[in-house]
């Protein structure tokens, strides 16, 4: 066995194992255990899809087998925020039972257009003194610490990038299911930000491990139903026999960092091109999303395909 050993101090010890098998066991026993929610038979796509490469959403829903499944290193890190979920659920309930007027629905479910289905976090009814009664849907992740530290701004510009595309695309769909008049993102960070940084950056104590972002319905509601067509037209192709090849891989029409209708052009690299009528070139861009899809090589090699049926 290959060990390593460090000494804390005297009379201690600490053995560093390049072969764990508690924790990996730990581990893949939890991941065995945390299936997928179901989903109604009548259904084919998950609000979770929301923002994805539309060829990435056809690979799901024709079941094709990943290229690039999810490890379990990979698995664990989004398991984190379900976990942190479960445990904050009964404080949202405590903090609603404390005020007078305001009630709590957790783990609402919603039908998303004519083929997609959805779960959200939290439906929260509640009076704002200078609004009034309102619905707000409250949507809640959570973000590694250097994710977390340009969501807010902890940069070297000093540029909030504000929450994932995905995140307010999903939460804009479940916002429009429901008819709320506030749709909220919350994300909170796995790892919180140093005192020190928070002052030099004029951070508040809870900006230090979370933030939150409004949206009326007048900011979501355009987004929610081109994602919603969108993915229901996915939906629709691939059931009426359309291949995951034969569908554009592009991103969502709103998606602020890749103009539509821009295609990736090389998964393996990320990069997307977005071309004019006549054929000239517009624009060209990466994307880190390719790197974090189950379907990338399997992507590669169909887009190889297609561009050498095209030369």
């Amino acid at each position: 066995m290959n060990m390593q050993i460090n000494t804390f101090g005297k009379g201690a010890m600490r053995v560093n194992s390049k072969q764990p098998f508690l924790v990996q066991k730990l581990a893949e026993q939890w991941s065995e255990n945390n299936e997928a929610p179901s989903m109604p038979d009548d259904k084919s796509w998950r609000g979770s899809m929301a923002g994805s490469c539309a060829r990435q959403v056809a690979y799901r829903l024709s079941d094709t087998e990943a290229s690039d499944p999810i490890d379990l290193a990979g698995f664990w890190n989004m398991g984190l925020g379900s976990m942190i979920h479960n445990e904050l659920e009964q404080a949202i309930h405590d903090w609603a039972d404390s005020q007078p007027n305001v009630e709590v629905i957790a783990e609402h479910e919603m039908e998303l257009g004519e083929r997609g289905y959805g779960h959200a976090d939290t439906l929260v009814i509640m009076d704002i003194p200078w609004v009034g009664k309102v619905k707000v849907l409250f949507e809640l992740k959570t973000v590694g610490g250097f994710g977390y530290k340009n969501m807010i701004g902890l940069n070297k510009n000093k540029y909030a990038e504000g929450p994932k595309w995905s995140a307010f695309v999903q939460g804009a769909m479940y916002a429009s299911a429901v008819d709320a008049d506030l749709l909220v993102i919350g994300y909170l960070a796995r790892e919180g930000v140093s005192k020190n940084m928070a002052k030099n950056y004029s951070k508040s104590e809870i900006e230090r491990m979370g933030a939150e972002w409004h949206y009326t319905k007048e900011q979501y509601m355009v987004v929610a139903a081109e994602e919603i067509e969108r993915l229901d037209g996915i939906s629709a192709a691939v059931a009426e026999g359309r291949t995951p090849s034969e569908i554009p891989a592009r991103f969502s029409k709103s998606d602020p960092e890749i103009p539509f209708p821009a295609e990736v052009t090389h998964p393996e690299k990320g990069a997307w091109r977005l071309y004019a009528k006549d054929g000239s070139l517009v624009n060209a861009g990466t994307t880190w999303m390719c790197n974090y899809c189950q379907f990338q090589q399997q992507c590669k090699g169909d887009t190889d395909d297609v561009l050498s049926r095209d030369a």
